[in-house]
């Protein structure tokens, strides 16, 4: 990434110790909005399939038996 390029080397081969520290819970803290903002994502998308009795009703007809030919 151009962020830490430094055409030569690494910006973080430049850092401290406690810059590298600081740096990772920095990006640890990143990881975590993006993990709940997934989570989000999946709920709604969770939320707008059809549930399972639902699909199994449509693939059954009015039979109520899944292998049952209807006349």
């Amino acid at each position: 990434m151009a962020e830490y390029d430094r055409v030569t080397h690494q910006k973080f081969e430049e850092m401290s110790i406690q810059q590298l520290v600081q740096g990772l819970q920095e990006e640890l803290a990143d990881a975590q909005n993006y993990i709940a903002m997934i989570s989000l994502l999946i709920g709604r998308l969770a939320k707008s399939l059809p549930k399972e009795s639902d699909e199994r009703e449509t693939d059954m007809g009015n039979s109520g038996s899944p292998n049952s030919v209807s006349p």
